[in-house]
C-alpha cells in the first residue's frame, strides 16, 4: 500500500508574469483577474492543471502491471480521475 500525493503543475504561474515586484492588493487582484480570464472552460482548466499519473507495480514473481490515472478538470475547476 502506498499513498500518492498529486500536486498540479504550476503552468499558469509560468504564463502569467508578476504584475509588480512589490506584492500589494492591486498587483494580486490584477494577476488574479488575468488568471481567471484564462480559465473559461474545462479545456482551459485541464490544460493548466490536468495531468497523468502512471504507476507500475513490480511483483516478486517478476511480472509488472501498469495503471494510469488521467486527471482532468471541469469548467468549475473540480478534478475528475479516470483510471486506465
Amino acid at each position: 500500500y502506498e499513498d500518492i500525493c498529486w500536486v498540479p503543475s504550476n503552468k499558469i504561474d509560468d504564463e502569467i508574469p508578476k504584475i509588480d515586484d512589490d506584492i500589494n492588493y492591486y498587483s494580486v487582484e490584477k494577476r488574479s483577474d488575468t488568471m481567471m480570464g484564462k480559465l473559461q472552460s474545462a479545456e482551459d482548466y485541464t490544460y493548466y492543471f490536468g495531468d497523468t499519473i502512471t504507476v507500475t507495480a513490480h511483483f516478486e514473481d517478476g511480472t509488472t502491471e501498469t495503471s494510469a490515472m488521467v486527471i482532468t478538470l471541469d469548467e468549475n475547476g473540480n478534478y475528475l480521475i479516470e483510471y486506465k
